[in-house]
């Protein structure tokens, strides 16, 4: 499931080599769930850290950064699916996780 959700992103947003394994490492298949975290909450986090980062837009994505520092069980997957999306948001408007040449 997951690795075919990376090839259609890839294949959507024609991302080079180097940026779609940056997507696979973010957006996972592998992993094993444990007692305190899952993948979703792995995930989740992956998500957020590359949106402050790579794909940050401004001053206010690093800002939320202190809220993120900890992992917690989710009630459901509401905020990973909305990561996935704003992800999916900024590929469409160019961005992208590792810039040619750097």
């Amino acid at each position: 499931g997951t690795q075919l959700i990376n090839l259609l992103i890839a294949l959507r947003f024609e991302l080079d080599e180097e940026n779609a394994a940056a997507l696979h490492s973010y957006l996972s298949a592998t992993g094993t769930d444990g007692d305190d975290q899952g993948w979703e909450e792995r995930t989740d986090a992956a998500l957020g850290h590359v949106l402050r980062h790579a794909l940050g837009k401004s001053g206010k994505d690093h800002a939320a950064m202190a809220q993120a520092n900890t992992l917690t069980l989710p009630e459901d997957v509401t905020k990973l699916k909305k990561h996935i999306t704003v992800m999916c948001d900024r590929l469409s408007k160019g961005g992208r996780f590792k810039q040619a040449g750097k």
